[in-house]
This record gives structure tokens, sequence and C-alpha cells, in this order.
């Protein structure tokens, strides 16, 4: 991705029943499974089905998820309650290769990911602390089970 991704929030005039809602729903919620391989990185990721595996209490505190492509390269997910009430959010990135389809459709399954995750508070199994944002080698951190080098402080 090469630019800054924009972002746009908007919610419905009133979030009463979607707040509480949604707080019973978070307690149901569970990882979604780091189950694919990002040969690229040697690392595991939670794919999109995993993600969606982890929403399975959703539809039973009355929660549905639309998530659908704007723009050049964006994504809207708007999250609906049974009362009606709503959040969405629509974010734009575009990939490197912003003329090549299946860059664009990456990028699109990417974000819809990480909208679906940030937006239900669904984490993956196990989180980097924003070590490979940031520059700094797995090697350089304390990883899962006790392996790997230094402890991270």
């Amino acid at each position: 991705m090469s630019e800054a991704p924009i972002i746009q929030h908007r919610e419905s005039k009133s979030l009463d029943n979607f707040a509480k809602a949604m707080c019973k729903l978070q307690a149901k919620l569970g990882h979604a499974k780091k189950d694919a391989a990002n040969p690229f990185f040697r690392s595991k990721y939670a794919d999109l089905r995993a993600v969606f595996d982890a929403l399975e209490p959703m539809h039973d505190h009355g929660f549905s998820i639309i998530q659908r492509p704007v723009g050049k390269c964006g994504l809207m997910t708007r999250v609906l309650h049974e009362s009606g009430e709503w959040m969405e959010s629509a974010m734009e990135m575009m990939p490197k290769e912003q003329n090549n389809p299946q860059a664009v459709g990456s990028c699109i399954t990417y974000m819809r990911r990480y909208a679906i995750q940030s937006f239900l508070g669904i984490a993956a199994e196990e989180d980097d602390d924003g070590n490979a944002a940031s520059g700094n080698s797995r090697s350089n951190t304390k990883t899962k089970g006790g392996k790997g080098g230094k402890e991270p402080f």
C-alpha cells in the first residue's frame, strides 16, 4: 500500500440499543485463528474465513455486517443492529500496483479483515505489539511458548 488510508466514520442518530448489545456480544467473541501462511514474511495470519468464524455469536445478539467496495480501491463496512441502529466506516487504500486487479482485490480483502476486527474488537491469537510495523525483527522479541530472542523489556 503506497499512501496513508483515507478513513471516514458515520453512525445512526442513536446508539443506545447498539451499545448495550455490543457489550454483550464482545463478551462472547473469541479470537480469530491464525491459520493462513504468509510465505513472504514467513508468518501466519487470520484470513477472512477465520475472522468470520470468530463472529459466530454475532447473529445471536442481533448484529450483521455489510461490506462493499467503494471508490477506486476502498471499502465500506457497516455493522447493523436489529434495532435499526448502525455504525459504518469507509476507507480507501491504494496498492502499489494500482492497475493490477489482483493487487486491488488483495488490498480490499486485507481491508475487510482489519475493518471487521477493528469494529468488533476481535484480536488474532498472537499479536506482535506493532513490532513489524515499526521495523523491529521478530527475533528481537520473546514469542509465544518462550521461543525467540531477548525479553521485550
